[in-house]
């Protein structure tokens, strides 16, 4: 049944039920008042993604619907959270404690809709099933404890993450060709996640990441291309060795007028960024409010894995970090510890049109030499950048960004050469409907980045700092909550020229 023929049973099922209770007068005025633009254009961006089964057509520009409607369209959406990203995830989340209320009435609907005419009458006639007599009934005292545990466990929700992560890289220095093979990651990671509401406006949520690095001492035997093998522990760089356990606590809420909070210590996962990477543990607090236009501030300490680029780190120990080290410690200064960067952040999201999006913001962080910025001469490094997205039809996207920052380079005397201050500049392209409750779903990508050390305010996984170049992957459903991911990165240094080359093979399921 289409979409559209749905809505038009639920309201002639609503009209039925809010006639038993009220005038048609006093409807109006709730269940079946037409629901705000702004909420229908925030639906379309869900729509469009073609995560939300049933409706592989958005809302016609221009034509009004209800509130039943609109959260029928919502909890659909719900059944399918898994497939959304977490941004998309946000914006659903906000839909639905918009018109939680309205979803209430809707499964009131869907509960009476399932009782029969027959069903009815006996109830009506008081003809119902008579109590098996060998049933032992339950006490009222314990009738109430199970409608306590009953009442906490609908509060609670569980989740698990496993990964399986193979990362492979090959770099070549563009002056001997000399090839240097390492793994750059190779571990099992299990997360579980708790989620508590309190009431209607907080939760309450826990996440433990436990991650089993894994060694390869033979993983290459063959030197025919003339490779030097790298084996630290399995790994030279962004991943430590044997075990990690890290536990994560933080707090959501919802407040009138279209405002959500988030604060405490979690990991922050945001491919697209909009300007900044971020895949790593923050702490501090983060608020978002508006409508359309919505507004982002984050203050934070943010882990950017900067102190592990010192000198004197067995993660990496190269004659450039070495130099950065020796300029910072003779001007009374030194690489960023555990403790993690500063971060100040706002940005403006916006939906200029029904399929286009656009991003525009602003950060503040401290000074990471890791990237060549000098904390001596300035320790706190302003970033601004644009983002935008469309959505072409149903499977394609395209995204375009671009930042800037006004960091200062490390002398080039100490470093060996002149810090590139390029812009920043992000080009992708995505085909596909990827849906983890799907087998056989997929998306395709390539991406273009270029991410000069000086101007980039991050480096993750997602992409290694101060290099240029081309990336493609595909995501497919293997089975339902079983994803195979892989890619591969043909990428130089910006400044040395050297090729960097990355391959990753990774295996996700979700529970």
């Amino acid at each position: 049944m289409s979409s559209w023929k749905r809505h038009l049973l639920a309201m002639a099922a609503a009209t039925s039920v809010v006639g038993f209770g009220m005038s048609a007068e006093a409807a109006q005025s709730g269940f079946l008042t037409e629901a705000p633009a702004a909420d229908c254009a925030q639906m379309n961006q869900l729509i469009a993604t073609g995560k939300i089964d049933g409706y592989d057509q958005q809302i016609p520009s221009g034509q009004s619907i209800s509130r039943l409607e609109l959260a029928m369209i919502i909890n659909d959406a719900m059944q399918n959270w898994n497939a959304f990203t977490p941004a998309e995830q946000s914006s659903l989340d906000s839909l639905r404690k918009k018109y939680l209320y309205d979803i209430k009435k809707l499964e009131l609907l869907n509960r009476l809709d399932k009782l029969d005419n027959s069903s009815l009458q006996a109830i009506e006639r008081g003809n119902v099933k008579k109590q098996d007599p060998d049933e032992i009934p339950y006490t009222k005292n314990e009738q109430e404890r199970i409608s306590k545990i009953e009442s906490i466990l609908d509060k609670v929700k569980f989740s698990a993450h496993t990964r399986i992560r193979n990362d492979h890289r090959v770099r070549k220095n563009h002056l001997t060709g000399q090839k240097t093979r390492s793994t750059r990651a190779n571990h099992i990671l299990v997360t579980l996640v708790t989620d508590l509401k309190a009431n209607d406006r907080w939760s309450v949520h826990t996440s433990l990441d436990y991650r089993q690095a894994m060694n390869h001492p033979t993983l290459y035997t063959s030197d025919n291309d003339g490779a030097t093998k790298i084996f630290s522990g399995g790994h030279d760089e962004g991943e430590a060795t044997g075990k990690h356990f890290n536990p994560d606590v933080w707090v959501t809420g919802s407040l009138p007028n279209h405002i959500d909070i988030k604060a405490g210590r979690w990991n922050e996962w945001t491919v697209p960024g909009h300007g900044y990477d971020v895949d790593c543990d923050v702490a501090g607090g983060e608020i978002d409010f508006g409508n359309k236009l919505r507004v982002h501030l984050a203050a934070l300490k943010i882990d950017f894995w900067d102190y592990g680029f010192s000198g004197n780190n067995s993660l990496i120990t190269t004659a450039r970090a070495t130099a950065a080290e020796n300029y910072l410690t003779s001007h009374g200064e030194g690489f960023n510890g555990p403790g993690g960067e500063d971060f100040f952040g706002i940005r403006f999201d916006y939906p200029f049109a029904e399929k286009s999006h656009a991003h525009v913001g602003v950060n503040w962080t401290s000074a990471m030499p890791a990237c060549y910025q000098d904390p001596v001469q300035r320790d706190r490094v302003m970033s601004y950048y644009a983002h935008a997205t469309h959505y072409f039809g149903e499977r394609w996207r395209a995204d375009a960004g671009i930042i800037y920052s006004n960091a200062k380079a490390i002398p080039a005397q100490y470093i060996g050469f002149e810090a590139s201050k390029d812009p920043g500049i992000w080009l992708g392209i995505t085909y596909g409907t990827l849906d983890i409750q799907k087998r056989g779903t997929y998306d395709a990508w390539l991406t273009y980045r270029q991410e000069p050390g000086l101007t980039w305010s991050t480096y993750t996984d997602w992409w290694s700092a101060n290099e240029r170049g081309f990336r493609i992957g595909v995501d497919y459903m293997l089975d339902k909550n079983f994803m195979f991911t892989t890619w591969a990165s043909m990428c130089k240094d910006i400044d040395s020229k050297d090729e960097n080359n990355l391959w990753r093979f990774q295996v996700d399921y979700f529970l």
